[in-house]
């Protein structure tokens, strides 16, 4: 006999979406950007958490996001306000969660907050090992972490002819380490690797028992 869980995950593709006017007015569109967490994004996530939470139902979360969208007309219709709600009710869910990352996936800015394990007990994360996860994304972070001046000594000391194109790829290159799930483990931020024809037994002998 089977058990039923709920089930919640990102969209994968652009999403055109017609927003109705007035009849003498032109109808305008709005592009959905795939793996970009809109306001209507986290209100259907949260209100489903909830709602699965209410059934005592067990959840999966396949995760893909490259964070929140940041547009002026977003922050006016409270996407900042339901990620923060993602958050309060993750905290008080009596329900496991299994936040799993598939193959090719990312987790990045204020997405990867609102499902920090340390939010809950009850929250499990795991990872494919083809996964990349951190609040910038490489190149933004080595122009934070990574200064022009300390990669033109690395590529100095390499033997390296000193051009952008080196510049940056070293920069790139040193900043996706960080990303990787083997030093999130490390790190006691994610659990574990587990493959997609793992994730079935994983799910059953670590969240449904």
């Amino acid at each position: 006999m089977g058990k039923t869980i709920g089930v919640i995950s990102s969209e994968t593709k652009n999403i055109e979406n017609e927003i109705p006017g007035e009849p003498d007015t032109i109808r305008k569109k709005k592009i959905w950007t795939k793996n970009v967490m809109f306001p209507e994004t986290a209100k259907k996530i949260s209100d489903s958490i909830m709602n699965f939470g209410k059934e005592c139902l067990d959840i999966l979360l396949l995760a893909n996001w490259k964070g929140f969208s940041g547009g002026t007309t977003d922050m006016l219709n409270y996407v900042l306000d339901f990620g923060s709600n993602i958050i309060r009710i993750l905290s008080k869910l009596k329900s496991k969660i299994l936040v799993y990352l598939p193959p090719n996936a990312e987790l990045r800015g204020g997405t990867w907050v609102i499902f920090d394990k340390k939010l809950n007990a009850n929250i499990r994360i795991c990872a494919h090992p083809k996964t990349e996860v951190g609040i910038l994304e490489p190149d933004g972070l080595s122009a934070i972490k990574f200064k022009e001046e300390e990669r033109i000594k690395v590529l100095e000391r390499s033997g390296m002819e000193i051009n952008v194109e080196n510049l940056n790829k070293l920069g790139h290159l040193f900043c996706k380490l960080h990303d990787s799930t083997e030093r999130l483990i490390q790190n006691n931020i994610i659990d574990e690797f587990v493959s997609v024809d793992m994730l079935r037994k994983y799910l059953i002998e670590n969240v449904l028992k």
